[in-house]
């Protein structure tokens, strides 16, 4: 089980660095298909998928992350309106079948899924240095996820949060933040060496931790919604590791708090 682990996430990373090889259009339309199945094995946990009226509302907000800036907020808070009205008039239509839970669900869902990941495309298009902040934000993921698994398994001890993962531990949550200092730190080191770049080292390390932090909440919350429909995990399309939401969970708090670090309160991490 480990070996498919490691094997797994292997061939995820070189995939990852493929990627990040191309420009912004690559770049986003490979973050709407990550959205769009990431919100489809979310929605499939709810049995959402099988709502056309969801399915569709899904379907097009994803579509149109990459648009997402050429928005004014009135004009985002007229599409969201329009949105939770047709919900509401499909929960009041079929009120056997959709609660209010459901719309409460949905919503959340549908902001949450394609907003983390349509910041990524923000990062890459904004941001000086904005395919650096990309980078960045998984490595703040995807270290703090390695480094609290292993950590977890080698130093194990009391238990993190048992009623909503009982596997994950105090150990494993500290090593996380270490994952991520270190991933941040490999970084850096291919900054300076392989581009001749410096960083700002209060800020990005600051940036390191507070990657740790979200990263594990994205994965506390991701366990939650799982735990709250008694499955565990969200697919079974990534071997050892379940579905593509189950390896980026994480991402989905990271790639925010990357992109309010950087570009709303202009932190200057890299030089």
């Amino acid at each position: 089980m480990l070996t498919t682990r490691i094997i797994s996430a292997l061939v995820a990373a070189a995939v990852l660095i493929g990627i990040m090889q191309f420009g912004p259009i690559v770049i986003s339309v490979c973050a709407v298909g990550l959205a769009l199945w990431c919100l489809m094995e979310a929605y499939s946990v709810f049995s959402y998928h099988k709502n056309p009226v969801f399915l569709a509302i899904g379907l097009i907000v994803c579509l149109g992350m990459p648009f997402y800036q050429m928005w004014t907020f009135k004009e985002m808070f007229g599409f969201g309106f329009v949105f939770l009205l047709i919900m509401i008039i499909t929960m009041v239509c079929r009120p056997k079948k959709i609660s209010f839970t459901d719309i409460s669900n949905m919503s959340l869902l549908t902001v949450l899924i394609p907003l983390s990941f349509a910041l990524l495309i923000f990062l890459r298009q904004d941001a000086i240095n904005g395919h650096h902040y990309v980078w960045l934000s998984c490595i703040g993921a995807f270290c703090t996820d390695s480094g609290a698994f292993f950590m977890g398994i080698a130093l194990k001890g009391p238990k993190l949060c048992p009623d909503l993962s009982p596997k994950k531990t105090i150990s494993g949550s500290v090593g996380g933040f270490v994952g991520s200092l270190i991933g941040f730190f490999v970084y850096a080191m291919i900054l300076w060496y392989g581009y001749g770049i410096s960083v700002n080292l209060l800020p990005y390390y600051g940036l390191a931790l507070l990657c740790g932090l979200t990263a594990q909440l994205g994965d506390l919350t991701a366990s939650s919604i799982k735990r709250s429909r008694n499955v565990k995990d969200f697919g079974n399309v990534i071997p050892g590791h379940g579905g593509f939401l189950d390896r980026v969970d994480s991402l989905m708090f990271v790639a925010p708090t990357v992109y309010i670090y950087i570009i709303t309160f202009g932190m200057q991490v890299i030089l």
